[in-house]
């Protein structure tokens, strides 16, 4: 959406973009918003980038996430507005890459896509090559700080995810480098921050994700926590108005109950299971899987 009035390719105004929960938004989509931006004309941006992400509430950190979860991929923050480094969905999280130089040295590190707000500070060393393996790559919990730390023997690599601190705010500053390499520049008041979409606001582009059925393999085969927990959050939205774990989860019960599962001993938390306070048992499961061989999606 453009906010603002657009004067011999200056926007005089601010740019929101308004997110759904789209778990296959990457770096191709980013650079397809930037280049509708550059269509309208737009060579020189006055205002704010602004997301409004308010189509989920609660807790963007999923429940039971503990200390050492938060910074790895299978505990990353959900938020309606955010971005995967790769065809596997893992929303929320950027890939960083390291491989040894020479002896003594530090090793050389690339982010796939991009930092996107965050800051890398490479405190490891290259060690000789009959020595363990002890690198470590990982982001301060409650930061956009990402360290790398410890020794990697010399001729080896390694490859981590690391989860965004803040999906909104670290999706759109990797948005914002995208437009100025199509060529618009931003004024040096220019923030990203969160907000929501005015109704003068003019809706210049709408991306949809891929659907259900195209998502739903990588889902299941790769075990992927973020799109567990978005879909629970998007059943909440669109069927009880709110886009939090209680009601998706509520939808989850629903389910259960129109299929009369047996499932008075069960306790939901979330959408992936990752939390330990999550109840189920292995003749419930069964039962259900039973009774859905009849389905159309079995």
């Amino acid at each position: 959406y453009l906010d603002g009035q657009i004067e011999d390719g200056t926007l005089y105004g601010d740019i929101y973009i308004k997110g759904y929960g789209d778990p296959t938004i990457n770096e191709a989509t980013l650079k397809l918003f930037a280049q509708k931006l550059s269509e309208q004309g737009i060579q020189k941006a006055t205002g704010m980038i602004i997301g409004d992400d308010t189509y989920f509430t609660g807790d963007t950190l999923p429940p039971g996430v503990d200390e050492e979860g938060e910074t790895h991929y299978y505990g990353a923050r959900i938020s309606p507005i955010t971005m995967s480094p790769n065809d596997d969905f893992d929303a929320s999280t950027i890939i960083v890459e390291v491989t040894a130089r020479n002896i003594g040295e530090q090793p050389d590190y690339v982010v796939i896509p991009h930092l996107s707000g965050m800051q890398i500070f490479n405190e490891a060393l290259t060690v000789v090559n009959d020595r363990e393996n002890k690198l470590e790559i990982r982001r301060i919990n409650n930061t956009n700080q990402i360290k790398i730390t410890g020794e990697i023997p010399e001729g080896e690599s390694a490859k981590v995810w690391v989860s965004h601190q803040d999906p909104t705010k670290n999706t759109l500053q990797f948005f914002k480098v995208l437009c100025e390499q199509v060529g618009i520049q931003f004024s040096e008041q220019c923030r990203i921050v969160n907000g929501i979409i005015p109704q003068q606001a003019d809706l210049i582009y709408t991306h949809e994700s891929e659907t259900l059925e195209e998502m739903f393999s990588i889902f299941m085969k790769l075990s992927n926590n973020s799109m567990a927990d978005i879909f629970v959050k998007t059943m909440g939205k669109l069927q009880h108005g709110v886009g939090d774990y209680a009601h998706g989860l509520q939808v989850v019960q629903a389910y259960l109950e129109k299929h009369q599962n047996n499932f008075e001993a069960w306790q939901f938390v979330d959408g992936s299971g990752l939390s330990h306070g999550i109840r189920l048992h292995s003749n419930g499961i069964s039962q259900l899987l039973f009774k859905l061989q009849k389905e159309p999606y079995f």
